[in-house]
């Protein structure tokens, strides 16, 4: 029991109560203003993180070489009518 005694009796001393008495108390729309705009600021970091480095590239697309040079599926038809035969 003197234990408490002697630490409440310490924490007492280190609190200040003129400084305490001076401490800035904030309304209740000053504080929804306030944790609004932190909200807005974290919002557009995390945009400006997630949005960096992607811009858009033009590329030119380059003609399908695969397409010109295929085999039409009429001779593999041919074939397959031959292993039948």
């Amino acid at each position: 029991m003197a234990e408490i005694r002697h630490l409440t009796q310490g924490l007492d001393r280190l609190e200040n109560k003129h400084l305490s008495q001076q401490r800035f108390v904030p309304t209740q729309k000053k504080t929804d203003d306030l944790s609004k705009l932190s909200l807005g600021a974290k919002i557009e970091r995390a945009v400006g993180r997630r949005m960096r480095d992607q811009d858009a590239v033009l590329r030119v697309k380059r003609p399908n070489v695969i397409a010109k040079k295929s085999i039409p599926i009429s001779s593999f038809l041919d074939e397959k009518m031959e292993f039948k035969a």
